[in-house]
């Protein structure tokens, strides 16, 4: 037979790993989407001479990088966050490298025109 102490410890441990349970789910919920705005799905290239067969595509699930000479990588998206500033919204894709998230940093400027975070000096504008 339990005692009441080691009833209510169990009860409290249960409590706190409940509290923890939705707390962690809370966080996932409001982690943010995966899914990109269609204005940013697409092929996307730049005419700036150095990075005439580099681009990139973003779908509704990755992010292909062209690195030239037929190379690519595609990588799963585990997230988007946007951040709204004056006349441009800041966007980070989130996607998976090898059990690594990196993120992948631009702003969209207007309809079909966007400058990597980076490389502020190039425009970047959507083919398809």
């Amino acid at each position: 037979m339990r005692s009441s102490t080691s009833t209510r410890g169990h009860s409290v441990r249960m409590l706190r790993a409940g509290a923890l349970a939705l707390v962690v789910m809370g966080a996932l919920a409001c982690s943010g989407n995966s899914t990109p705005p269609p204005e940013l799905q697409g092929t996307w290239s730049t005419e700036y001479p150095d990075y005439a067969d580099r681009g990139f595509a973003i779908t509704d699930s990755s992010v292909t990088f062209f690195q030239g000479e037929g190379r690519s990588s595609v990588h799963l998206l585990v997230g988007v966050e946007s951040e709204d500033r004056p006349g441009r919204v800041m966007y980070t894709l989130q996607y998976d490298l090898d059990g690594t998230t990196v993120g992948f940093s631009f702003e969209y400027t207007e309809p079909g025109r966007i400058r990597l975070e980076n490389q502020e000096h190039m425009l970047w504008e959507r083919e398809s």
